[in-house]
């Protein structure tokens, strides 16, 4: 879901909202827009509320993002609707604020966390929000949103999230990666989901004595347009397997390489 919450305000970086701008303000040198009038009121539906209860951290960036997001919105105590700021993300043409439905940690047993992404432009000491994209990706097990990397991959503003969890006592990780493009924020499937890291050791039984853990990492391809993933099995001496990944529309696709299948019983390998 997309929300146009202010008058049109031109970034280079993304498409300008559908409704008839108010006043158009040209980016200045590094795109950043460096002036922009007065945010419009926001519809009441169209409100985010923060969670009650939650301290401001000690990112000035990320809460200056926040404060453009919430506003004047009072606080909610309610974990199905509210939000927490958990990223801000500083790109050379623009920024952007993640935020994430309840509070980080506290969701129920084996859920994930909804992100969402708010595109910012500056404004004097602050920031506006131009648009924001509700649910573009779910992280993790317990609401928790994971690790974030602010990146550029295929000529545009990315991030990616490292996250995983557990799952009938396989616990695994794997990334996602989210781009910025003309029609706004997007998750990019992956042909098969990347993981980076799987223990089977959580279901070890008389039947089944071997636990496996695997371990990863990944870097971008020096071309911008893919991926490079490293995997190396810890109890193994043998050599790592490494696999390349491209960049297609928007899906990540295994191009080569050595990348172990995925499992069917919701474990990584």
């Amino acid at each position: 879901m997309t929300r146009c919450i202010v008058g049109a305000v031109a970034a280079l970086w993304l498409a300008s909202c559908s409704e008839p701008p108010t006043k158009t303000i040209e980016p200045s040198g590094g795109g950043i827009v460096s002036e922009a009038p007065d945010p419009e009121p926001v519809e009441p539906d169209l409100a985010y509320a923060r969670c009650a209860g939650a301290e401001p951290g000690d990112d000035v960036r990320l809460e200056r993002a926040a404060a453009a997001l919430f506003g004047a919105t009072a606080p909610s105590d309610d974990p199905e609707t509210c939000v927490s700021p958990v990223y801000f993300a500083e790109f050379a043409d623009g920024a952007a604020l993640v935020t994430m439905t309840g509070v980080p940690g506290e969701a129920c047993h084996g859920c994930s966390a909804p992100l969402s992404f708010h595109v910012l432009s500056a404004s004097g000491d602050g920031y506006v929000v131009t648009r924001s994209y509700d649910d573009v990706v779910s992280t993790g097990t317990f609401g928790s949103p994971g690790e974030f990397k602010t990146l550029r991959v295929r000529n545009m503003n990315s991030i990616a999230i490292e996250h995983g969890g557990t799952f009938q006592g396989y616990s695994y990780g794997v990334i996602d990666f989210v781009l910025f493009g003309e029609e706004g924020a997007a998750a990019v499937e992956q042909e098969p989901k990347i993981c980076l890291f799987s223990d089977s050791s959580g279901v070890w039984t008389e039947d089944t004595p071997t636990a496996e853990t695997i371990e990863g990492e990944w870097r971008v391809h020096a071309s911008g347009d893919g991926l490079i993933i490293t995997l190396k099995k810890a109890a193994d001496s043998a050599s790592p397997m490494i696999s390349t990944w491209r960049f297609d529309d928007s899906r990540l696709v295994l191009d080569g390489g050595d990348y172990p299948e995925t499992g069917s019983g919701g474990e990584c390998f």
